[in-house]
């Protein structure tokens, strides 16, 4: 044994291999890197898809029921469809991709509205158009059903 080793084991041919392997990786991580970043940003996507669909489908449940009481209140589907548009614009959906149908029923003193509100919620192309280009990769339909009632006990 000489002093000159360092530790007095000789050497084996896995040290060469190993020193050999760590030798050829340069640019690895930068690979790994580029993966994990793929990786994280499609799970961010499809998280921010998520959300932007449930919270379009909490909001098509909030101008459906504008909707329905306002028809009910005036007596007039139109009223009720323009309190429609102006809740949609609040929640900031397109008057283009919603569809609002009223349909009354009244008998003796009361008066009832269903309203029956769908909105076709696009895909990625609401936070990210550059991405998905001038669509979004498919469309979700919401629908929501809202009954209001009045009753006149003069």
């Amino acid at each position: 044994m000489s002093l000159s080793t360092g530790s007095g084991i000789p050497p084996n041919s896995t040290d060469c291999g190993r020193k050999r392997f760590h030798g050829d990786t340069k640019g690895v991580i930068l690979v790994e890197f580029a993966v994990a970043s793929l990786v994280l940003i499609i799970l961010f996507l499809g998280v921010m898809t998520l959300w932007g669909v449930l919270n379009d489908y909490a909001n098509i449940n909030k101008v459906c029921r504008e909707a329905a009481r306002e028809a009910v209140l005036t007596g007039s589907e139109y009223a009720g469809y323009r309190k429609a548009l102006e809740a949609a614009w609040v929640w900031g959906f397109k008057p283009e991709r919603l569809t609002v149908e009223f349909y009354p029923d009244s008998g003796g003193n009361r008066r009832l509205v269903t309203c029956v509100a769908t909105y076709r919620a696009p895909l990625f192309s609401r936070n990210f158009p550059a991405l998905a280009g001038k669509g979004g990769l498919d469309e979700v339909t919401l629908r929501s059903e809202a009954t209001f009632g009045w009753w006149d006990f003069s």
